[in-house]
């Protein structure tokens, strides 16, 4: 990672980045990954008096919106994981806002006019040129078919796949150097959640996934009556550019459209909510940034789902884990809380699972649900995602994106009704859901489920210890121990080792020295020349030995 220029056409991205993580004040993290050398051989960025009064989380983003597409999106990603950081970092890469200037329409006519094949009148009958919504990855034209249907042409944006793939690059290459220097990268496997991000920001890139996520979504929600998605177009759908139903609406934040609808907005904040979580405990296909600003409300009183880009599966496992989670938290019961979490996430050997349950506790007291708006459902998840980040406790991360839109469909719900009874909400639809999973129906399918489970592990266990006791006959059975921080051991028993061996060579030169001054000999062994030879070859092996040792600074 030194050595910049070994990244090739990367070379200068690489700089440009460096220079704004520096001016942001971020040189001590450049240093650690190796890139601060690099940055004093050219004229450096540095911190100006008006940035420095900020706090880090606060140029953190600054440092992220500047990068482009991919900061944004890398901070919008971290800012769900409040397993990995800690409050005000979370709340401080929330406000990333995805709004950028829109491309110029000449340039979103030659994308469409090249994924489509063909020139835009032969699609469209209109092609409104001023977007109606522009972001960091692509833009939003209304439009109308040849048929006359109004769609909405989602346009990505020129040169950005190429811009995000650099990025992507570089995130992966820095993960691995951090987690080199830094203990709290190897502990929390950011290559892991560099990788994981890549792969997501990449499906964003492809707007064909997008679409089928929007089907899949649409059919999924067919019977929920609350909650409606726009259709695709699949004919006027490529890579680049993704075409749907146009939907008139309202969103939550336009206070004179909701009173001109004239919509209950408490009975739309209830049902809102009770679909997303229906989303999540029913197929566990949910949408998971259901923000304002992906919403639209109809005149009818349904909402709208907008942009499909980031949805999310959690498992049958996963599933039962959080309702299991809730009803621990609506009964006060801290052991069953952590029991969940510790099933959920991935323990360390740092894990105190004693001073777990005592802050569970605390939590649960402070956020008891002694009435609406005071036990508030997203602040809870919150603060325990936070105490895993202390007790070294890392979740996946469906069940931080989880989080993430249960947090984003509070807002809304507060947004529309301030009186919003979370309390009331939780336990009608915890119980509702428990009413099903212990329904005949679902208990036979759960029973049939573990059957087929038992009945596969009771034929695989034969053979399995069969082979295992065939390969240790065979002398091919392999114990693999993973020793923790073995590099620093190594380092130390390689440092004792090279003073073991400095030592051995001054003591042999001492006593050789001492040998030949006392012995009546000598005289006759300096005058032979091939002692002479053999004495000095002996010198400089020991004398570089201990060069050697000295300039490796291990001694």
């Amino acid at each position: 990672m030194a050595n910049v220029q070994s990244l090739g056409s990367y070379g200068r991205r690489v700089v440009h980045i460096a220079g704004i993580v520096a001016r942001f004040g971020f040189e001590d993290v450049l240093q650690r990954l190796g890139l601060a050398g690099y940055l004093q051989r050219r004229r450096r960025s540095r911190l100006d008096a008006a940035t420095a009064q900020l706090a880090r989380p606060v140029r953190l983003r600054l440092a992220l919106e500047e990068i482009g597409p991919a900061g944004i999106k890398i901070g919008q990603a971290l800012s769900t994981r409040a397993d990995l950081l800690s409050d005000e970092w979370i709340a401080e890469l929330r406000k990333l806002q995805d709004e950028v200037p829109p491309f110029p329409f000449a340039a979103a006519q030659a994308v469409v006019e090249q994924e489509l094949g063909g020139p835009l009148s032969q699609f469209f009958a209109e092609f409104d040129p001023v977007p109606v919504a522009a972001a960091s990855l692509s833009q939003v034209h209304r439009a109308k078919r040849q048929d006359g249907r109004d769609v909405a042409v989602k346009v990505q944006r020129p040169e950005v796949r190429q811009q995000v793939e650099q990025d992507l690059f570089i995130l992966n290459l820095a993960a691995r150097e951090a987690t080199h220097y830094i203990d709290w990268a190897k502990e929390n496997d950011v290559v892991g959640w560099a990788t994981e991000f890549g792969h997501i920001l990449r499906g964003e890139l492809d707007f064909t996934r997008e679409a089928a996520n929007t089907d899949r979504l649409r059919q999924d929600l067919a019977d929920t009556p609350e909650l409606t998605v726009p259709g695709v177009h699949w004919d006027l759908t490529a890579h680049r550019v993704l075409t749907l139903d146009f939907i008139e609406g309202v969103s939550p934040n336009d206070e004179q459209g909701l009173v001109r609808l004239g919509l209950d907005r408490v009975q739309v904040a209830r049902e809102f909510a009770l679909a997303m979580f229906r989303q999540v405990t029913g197929s566990g296909f949910f949408h998971g940034d259901p923000h304002a600003g992906n919403l639209k409300l109809l005149s009818d009183g349904r909402i709208a789902l907008l942009d499909c880009g980031h949805v999310d599966y959690a498992g049958r496992e996963l599933r039962e884990q959080i309702l299991a989670m809730m009803q621990s938290l609506l009964e006060g019961d801290s052991r069953g809380v952590v029991n969940v979490t510790v099933s959920v996430g991935v323990i360390s050997s740092r894990t105190d699972l004693s001073a777990l349950r005592l802050d569970v506790d605390k939590l649960i007291a402070r956020f008891a649900p002694a009435g609406p708006g005071v036990f508030a459902l997203a602040e809870v998840m919150d603060a325990l995602l936070g105490l895993l980040v202390k007790h070294a406790i890392r979740v996946p991360a469906t069940f931080a994106s989880l989080v993430r839109a249960v947090v984003i469909t509070q807002g809304v719900c507060f947004q529309l009704d301030p009186q919003f009874d979370a309390v009331g909400f939780l336990r009608q639809a915890v119980q509702e859901q428990l009413r099903q999973r212990f329904s005949p129906h679902r208990m036979f399918s759960v029973l049939q489920s573990s059957w087929r489970e038992m009945a596969y592990l009771g034929r695989a266990l034969p053979r399995q210890l069969s082979d295992l006791i065939m390969r240790t006959q065979a002398g091919g059975t392999r114990v693999r121990l993973e020793i923790e921080h073995i590099d620093r051991h190594m380092h130390r028993m390689d440092i004792m080792v090279n003073r073991l061996s400095f030592a051995i060579i001054v003591a042999a030169i001492i006593m050789a020295s001492a040998s030949i001054l006392s012995s009546a000999q000598a005289s006759q062994a300096i005058a032979n020349p091939v002692a002479l030879v053999f004495a000095a070859i002996a010198g400089f092996m020991g004398l570089w030995l201990i060069y050697s040792i000295i300039r490796s600074g291990r001694l």
